[in-house]
């Protein structure tokens, strides 16, 4: 009859499907990621921090972390950050490694037809992120 829920069962419960946010949560970080990014400090704190590997370490290194990593995800083995305003261009943008930024903006350049340095940065903050 129902009573012992509380709420109406769905599809989800009556297939055995665990809904479960904690899943969700425990990002499993690829070890290419992570030696990609090791000699980064930077991101180095943000992929800990959503591998949940930072839990030994200090709370205010952690805190730190946290705030970092807000608007970061991993997805597809790459690390990505989110973009939340309106007036960006598109929703996410891959994190690349600081020491590849140059290489990274020379390539955009060569490849857009040498159209200056708006262009450039343009091009480049629709695709990467790197502090």
């Amino acid at each position: 009859d129902g009573s012992d829920w509380s709420v109406l069962p769905d599809w989800e419960a009556r297939k055995g499907i665990v809904n479960d946010i904690m899943t969700v949560m425990s990002a499993e970080v690829p070890n290419e990621l992570q030696e990609r990014f090791a000699d980064d400090t930077w991101f180095k704190e943000v992929i800990e921090h959503l591998a949940g590997s930072d839990k030994d370490k200090d709370p205010r290194i952690r805190r730190r972390a946290k705030h970092r990593a807000a608007n970061f995800m991993i997805d597809e083995g790459k690390l990505w950050l989110i973009k939340l305003k309106g007036t960006d261009r598109v929703t996410r943008v891959e994190c690349i490694p600081t020491r590849e930024g140059f290489q990274t903006a020379l390539k955009t350049h060569e490849d857009n037809g040498h159209f200056g340095w708006e262009h450039t940065k343009l091009k480049l903050n629709e695709r990467f992120f790197w502090p």
